[in-house]
């Protein structure tokens, strides 16, 4: 049930709450019935925040060490390749925050589900992906993607920088937890 593999992999809960599943395809649709807010209803609020720092640097060492193209699927388009922390900003300290051998070069949509933990890269390369992302209920074409990419193997060898394989391994098993 894509509901109960979603909450185990912790995506959003207030998601899920949109979502209602649809008897004749299998699949999830949006319900209908939204909440309505009051019309008077405020659209901003004033907050204090902690704002990252040094990620453009970051950003910069990641794609030259994998020159330009995503790490899964070879991807050059500046605009979709991003720089993506192995060991999650939450988790690191400032020193493992920043250093190249902590990200890898993903493009955008490899990098969310990697952060959502619905991807994983083990310490020697090989991706797997999981099985919600696999099911052709949920998307033909996606799932042809996902499962195209499922078992590939990412050649670190040729990187100026390897990626820490220490925090390969721990991320890969938050991936299987």
């Amino acid at each position: 049930d894509c509901i109960e593999i979603c909450t185990q992999k912790n995506i959003n809960n207030d998601f899920l709450n949109i979502l209602k599943p649809d008897q004749t395809s299998g699949s999830y649709l949006y319900k209908t019935n939204l909440p309505v807010l009051p019309a008077n209803a405020s659209t901003e609020k004033d907050v204090l925040i902690k704002q990252r720092i040094h990620q453009n640097y970051f950003r910069k060492v990641i794609l030259a060490n994998f020159n330009g193209r995503c790490a899964v699927t070879n991807c050059s388009i500046p605009n979709l390749v991003e720089a993506a922390h192995i060991l999650p900003w939450n988790n690191a300290n400032n020193s493992e925050r920043l250093n190249v051998d902590n990200g890898l070069a993903l493009n955008c949509l490899v990098h969310k589900v990697y952060d959502q933990n619905l991807l994983g890269i083990s310490p020697d390369g090989e991706v797997k992906v999981s099985l919600i992302l696999k099911e052709e209920k949920n998307d033909g074409a996606l799932a042809k993607f996902f499962s195209s990419i499922d078992g590939i193997k990412i050649d670190f060898s040729k990187l100026r920088t390897k990626p820490n394989q220490d925090f390969l391994s721990q991320r890969y098993n938050d991936f299987h937890s």
